[in-house]
């Protein structure tokens, strides 16, 4: 039997009991049921709060370990881990950002001239043209 459900068969029990109970002079009374059966409701409602907290704290601990390895400002320590992973993926969008603009700059084929050096040869860049910029661009 579950405790939830031992706790329902205390209730139907109680209310069955209750008048017997009084009348039969035993000293466990109407105050003292509804006391047991709300201790034993909190104590479920503890009991599930606790499980929540373990599950946050076990990923909240891997989720410490995993930036760790990365390379993190002094200023996060002492931080609070949800806060450290906030600003590292903003950090991280920026720098995205930076490098679309990049992409788009090196994909734009109107920026490539003809130019060869002094051999005549075309340069590795002037040869594609931006197209490893505009699959790069393509991917994201």
């Amino acid at each position: 039997m579950t405790n939830q459900e031992r706790l329902e068969s205390i209730k139907r029990i109680h209310n069955d009991d209750l008048e017997i109970a009084e009348y039969a002079g035993i000293t466990l009374t109407r105050s003292h049921y509804e006391w047991i059966i709300q201790q034993a409701e909190e104590k479920q409602k503890l009991e599930r709060r606790t499980k929540e907290l373990e599950y946050a704290s076990k990923y909240n601990g891997e989720l410490n370990e995993f930036l760790q390895k990365r390379k993190l400002s002094p200023n996060t320590l002492g931080r609070h881990v949800v806060e450290v992973v906030m600003g590292y993926v903003n950090d991280l969008e920026k720098q995205n950002k930076r490098y679309e603009i990049a992409l788009e700059f090196y994909a734009d084929k109107g920026i490539y001239r003809e130019m060869a050096d002094q051999s005549g040869v075309l340069t590795v860049v002037e040869d594609e043209y931006g197209e490893k910029a505009r699959i790069a661009l393509r991917s994201k």
